[in-house]
């Protein structure tokens, strides 16, 4: 009986196995069941609907507008405001496709945009919107599945509606709030992953122009948030309303709000890290981030800058709020009111933590009414008290050019605390908002950046002819003042110079007479090698080379440490074929000993050149005379010769030939 109830058990787990491998396909206008690109669909809900947890939803680039109501999503009701895509708990869709990838891998969210726009029917009224693009109700977790909205472009949605709400999954939705994205939960169940999305051109009335987050727990990384508002009311870009929300690697920018133009913080535990808070404007209060009613978000590796409102251009923190704020650089934010930094207003006994961070160059740095704050191993501008402080210009790199990293002179370098850090995040292996390590020496930098210290190298290469260095550039001649910058192990900027030498590889150029072949170049080592077996000839080490069976061969050369092979070439031996000219030269006696006598009978006047090469090529005998006719006798003493077969080359005139000598 265990054994079946195991047996079933496995059975199960590979059921849901092969449900949770399930890929639908998604492309503009198609009319398909989504089983594969050639038979897309072009409805998101229906696969949405279709779709279990584990299920991944592949969705090619173009636009899709919502088709169904946000409470109502089996029925299609064209170009209702109420229509809204609804994640489904560990349903996974994937925007960014061409269209024919077959890996995941393979898209591109950059260049491929999978669009969702809330703009209905063929107009681009500005009335013509739905209240919500994408809402996900409740649970998003199934398992150790979770819904996942990855590589969208999610834009113009209208939550103008403040008289009426839907209720998805037993919660309600608000149609005042969450134009872009509106995530409601119950728990840490809800919490849908939102990542490398961009979500833009959104507008509600009272919360989250671009996201709302209600008791939900949604992470939010790899985003842009931008161009969003919310007329009134709080969060032009993000608003987390009893939400504990993880939003990281994001950029929050240009968004409009009544308070919180970046984000708004209500009865919110959020962590925000490693974000660019920038350019966003409130007409209250918190130009970059509003905390209020009880907010503890923890807030790392941020830049908040040129951020604009009445009160608190970077952070405003109201009402029993206390933001725990660590290696941030505030700078450039402006009020029309107080404190362009950081403004505290009534938190009561609630204490907000400012450390390792620099707030500079803000039309005023920090402002307490009826509050609490404590600022620790921080540069701030015109001073603060507390330990480790500082108000030195920290001697930023460019802030015209928004370049807010530290000189190699600032004060802020090593100034921090490495406690401090290690209460929010782990200093060994976080990054710093650059991307690279949190901690480069022994102590961490104060604000967003931790600098990196210029490293030195040099590249030392020998080559052969030519070289293509890492940069992509290829050499043909000696060189050592090119230079490459590189991120090093440390993931810091490193300057390598190259050191390079070419030496000329030899000339493969081969000459042959039919019989003889002879390397063109010079002063190398020579292996010459019988092509049709690739195997070097025991003995021919030498610059010609003369075959005494007929095939195919080639030399391979070294020189200067550099090494080439020449192409192949047909040689014969002098025993196939021989010319009549060559016929009347006669050898004697053969085999011959000490004394061999070479007669001529078809000689023209003139020189006579007599070569005698061993069968490794060596030159061992030379002659050259003046001859009268054409019958000739040459006497030639080879008592110093070893045993062996040789050639005989013979070349007068206009002919020439190869004759065989043997000798006993």
């Amino acid at each position: 009986m265990k054994i079946k109830k195991k047996l079933l058990v496995l059975f199960l787990l590979c059921s849901q196995l092969s449900i949770a491998q399930t890929i639908r396909y998604v492309k503009p206008g198609a009319t398909g069941t989504g089983a594969s690109w050639a038979n897309a669909s072009g409805d998101i809900q229906n696969m949405i609907n279709t779709s279990v947890a584990g299920d991944q939803i592949w969705i090619a680039a173009g636009t899709y507008k919502p088709n169904r109501k946000v409470h109502e999503t089996n029925l299609i009701t064209p170009d209702n405001p109420y229509n809204a895509f609804v994640l489904k708990a560990g349903v996974k869709l994937y925007g960014g496709f061409a269209g024919t990838e077959s890996s995941l891998a393979s898209r591109n969210w950059s260049s491929n945009l999978s669009i969702l726009s809330g703009y209905l029917g063929t107009s681009n009224n500005i009335i013509n919107k739905s209240y919500h693009v994408v809402v996900s109700a409740g649970n998003a977790v199934s398992g150790s599945d979770t819904a996942t909205l990855d590589g969208f472009t999610v834009r113009d949605g209208r939550a103008n509606q403040n008289s009426f709400s839907s209720v998805v999954n037993g919660l309600y939705i608000d149609h005042n709030a969450g134009a872009g994205i509106y995530t409601v939960g119950d728990g840490p169940s809800s919490a849908p992953i939102i990542a490398n999305c961009t979500i833009s051109n959104d507008s509600a009335l009272a919360a989250g122009g671009g996201i709302y987050n209600w008791t939900s727990y949604p992470v939010i990384k790899n985003c842009i948030i931008k161009d969003n508002v919310t007329y009134s009311g709080k969060g032009g870009g993000i608003c987390n309303d009893g939400a504990a929300s993880l939003i990281y690697n994001s950029t929050i920018t240009n968004n409009t709000g009544g308070d919180g133009g970046g984000i708004y913080n209500a009865d919110s535990s959020s962590i925000i890290k490693n974000c660019v808070i920038a350019g966003n404007t409130a007409a209250g209060s918190g130009g970059g981030i509003y905390n209020c009613c009880s907010a503890y978000p923890k807030i790392t590796n941020c830049k908040l800058i040129n951020n604009t409102a009445t009160y608190g251009g970077g952070i405003y923190n109201w009402y029993a709020s206390a933001p725990v704020i660590t290696n941030c650089t505030i700078a450039g934010n402006t009020v029309s009111g107080h404190s362009g930094g950081i403004y505290n207003m009534n938190s009561g006994s609630n204490v907000t933590t400012v450390r390792n961070s620099i707030i500079w160059g803000n039309s005023s740095s920090i402002t307490n009414a009826g509050t609490s704050i404590a600022v620790t191993y921080s540069l701030v501008e015109n001073g603060f008290s507390g330990t480790g402080n500082s108000s030195s210009d920290p001697l930023f790199v460019n802030t015209a050019a928004g370049d807010y990293t530290l000189q190699a002179l600032s004060p802020a370098i090593d100034q921090g605390s490495n406690a401090a850090y290690s209460m929010v995040g782990n200093i060994s292996t976080d990054k710093d908002l650059g991307n690279r390590p949190r901690l480069t020496g022994t102590t961490i930098d104060m604000g967003a950046y931790e600098l990196c210290s210029l490293t030195t190298g040099t590249d030392i290469i020998t080559a052969c002819g030519s070289y293509t260095w890492i940069n992509g550039i290829t050499y043909t001649s000696s060189n050592n003042t090119a230079t490459d910058t590189l991120i090093n192990a440390s993931g810091c900027d490193s300057v390598v110079t190259l050191n390079l030498t070419i030496n000329t590889s030899p000339e493969t150029l081969v000459t042959n007479d039919g019989h003889t072949a002879t390397a063109s170049q010079a002063g190398a080592g020579y292996q010459w090698i019988n092509c049709a077996t690739n195997q070097a000839i025991s003995g021919a080490t030498h610059q010609s080379f003369t075959a005494t069976t007929a095939g195919t061969y080639k030399v391979a050369l070294s020189l200067n440490g550099c090494s080439d092979t020449s192409d192949c070439i047909n040689l014969s031996p002098t025993s196939i074929k021989e010319t009549d000219w060559e016929k009347a030269i006669s050898i004697f006696p053969s085999p011959a000993k000490d004394l061999v006598t070479i007669l001529f009978h078809k000689l023209t006047p003139g020189n006579l050149d007599i070569t005698i090469i061993d069968l490794q090529g060596r030159v061992v005998f030379h002659s050259e005379e003046q001859v009268a006719s054409a019958n000739h006798a040459s006497n030639i003493d080879l008592n110093k010769l070893a045993r062996g077969t040789y050639i005989v080359k013979i070349r007068n005139k206009d002919e020439s030939g190869i004759k065989k000598l043997v000798l006993r």
